[in-house]
């Protein structure tokens, strides 16, 4: 896939006034004050229209649990002679300074790993009053991960007596029958 095209046409679409990062990260895990990055990749979009990517992987200075390296297949040796975070703050933090932030579950996940990444190598967070465009956040308003949403999803049909959201006794025989469905 081609990055550039699809940054020009997201371009397109907004008014950037500053650069908007689309990052990513892989990790340890899921825990930003325990878990390390592991690998990073971002796309800058330019006001202008240009785009720049870039990416590294991270030396997280601990080993990879397994369940981590199932998921992004990114061992121990692949990552023994990158650089760590503290040594990538410097390019990380001027690739960000000054830019808006986008990705997915962005908000949730990748800023606060960031954050705490450069938090640990004494830096400050160069996010700080960045705007955010979080695909994720926009895909769970357009497709609701509500019990509702899984009812319709799976097809059942109301129980015995007529459905009654946020009521205790009907959301336990809602999820019942999703998880039946399921």
């Amino acid at each position: 896939m081609n990055i550039e095209p699809l940054a020009q046409q997201l371009a397109a679409h907004l008014v950037l006034t500053r650069p908007l990062v689309c990052v990513d990260l892989e990790a340890t895990g899921v825990w930003p004050g325990q878990d390390r990055i592991v690998q990073i990749a971002a796309a800058t979009i330019f006001p202008d229209g240009r785009v720049s990517t870039w990416s590294s992987l991270v030396n997280p200075e601990r080993p990879m649990p397994a369940d981590a390296q199932a998921i992004h297949g990114i061992s121990d040796a692949m990552v023994a002679s990158s650089p760590t975070f503290a040594q990538l703050a410097p390019t990380v933090r001027t690739l960000l300074a000054g830019c808006d932030l986008t990705g997915y579950n962005v908000e949730r996940y990748d800023r606060r790993l960031l954050v705490a990444e450069f938090r640990r190598a004494g830096h400050e967070d160069p996010m700080s009053g960045a705007r955010v465009i979080d695909a994720y956040t926009i895909f769970a308003r357009r497709e609701p991960r509500s019990l509702e949403a899984a009812l319709r999803f799976y097809g059942v049909e109301a129980g015995e007596t007529p459905r009654q959201a946020h009521d205790a006794r009907s959301d336990v025989e809602a999820t019942v029958a999703v998880l039946a469905a399921q």
